[in-house]
């Protein structure tokens, strides 16, 4: 029995003395490599805009990189949800990157770009800039929307936020479910 007691002991003393050599990672391998122009880098950011004591938006990014110099802040992965207004439901924007100019006040996204309304429309694109001061989303690229039977593809769009309306900047194909596709 004190045979078996006295390797147990030996054992253990082996592990702990062989995992205690080990160096720890420092800092420099831990964390990835910035941009020198980049001043602080978060994981899981949320950012919220509000105006007279109601939040207007709230954004979630799953990495947010600030560049001071340049009052831009680089987001990849994000969630944009506007809150909902006497007029409309709320709206969910997602994207694969973006840019928010802190002076402007405007966020240039990239990538996968995805908007579902509180009423069930939705539309995708590759490119959009939310603009605050309009509360107003734009973009100049090809659009897809959707909205319960009707599908429709354009190139340009503006759409309000508040209102939940959009405007199509170029002439627009349509398809209605069960009735084929329709040029206007």
């Amino acid at each position: 029995m004190a045979v078996l007691v006295t390797t147990a002991l030996i054992g253990i003393v082996a592990a702990v003395a062989r995992n205690s050599s080990r160096q720890p990672a420092t800092p420099e391998q831990v964390m990835p490599e910035l941009s020198a122009h980049i001043d602080v880098a978060l994981h899981k950011a949320r950012f919220v805009e509000m105006r007279n004591g109601s939040v207007l938006w709230d954004l979630v990014a799953d990495r947010a990189e600030y560049d001071r110099a340049g009052e831009l802040v680089h987001l990849t992965g994000l969630t944009m949800t506007f809150d909902r207004s006497p007029a409309s439901e709320p709206l969910t924007l997602t994207a694969d990157r973006g840019q928010y100019a802190e002076r402007s006040r405007r966020l240039a996204l990239r990538g996968r770009i995805h908007v579902k309304t509180g009423t069930g429309a939705s539309f995708d694109t590759d490119s959009i800039e939310y603009r605050a001061d309009r509360s107003l989303l734009a973009t100049d690229a090809p659009v897809s929307f959707r909205h319960q039977r009707l599908s429709l593809q354009a190139t340009g769009m503006e759409f309000d936020v508040e209102r939940q309306k959009g405007r199509f900047k170029s002439e627009v194909t349509a398809a209605v479910a069960g009735f084929g596709r329709v040029a206007r």
